[in-house]
């Protein structure tokens, strides 16, 4: 499977878990990626993990932003 690259702003989705993430900052320097779920959850993973997660681009889902309207 051809690795994505990471695009902050961008929705993906995590084939084996089948969780949607929206990508929220790739720091380049460091080769960490720092995404954020639709529960509101935040997780970094370095590239390493990134290539060896298998993933599709994904649309956002509409209701992406009711996590975050507390």
């Amino acid at each position: 499977m051809k690795m994505l690259s990471p695009t902050v702003g961008a929705w993906y989705k995590d084939l084996q878990t089948q969780e949607l993430f929206e990508v929220i900052d790739w720091d380049i320097a460091n080769f960490m990626i720092e995404t954020q779920y639709l529960d509101g959850e935040v997780s970094a993973y370095d590239l390493d993990v990134w290539r060896d997660m298998q993933l599709e681009q994904a649309e956002a889902p509409e209701d992406w932003r009711a996590a975050f309207e507390l």
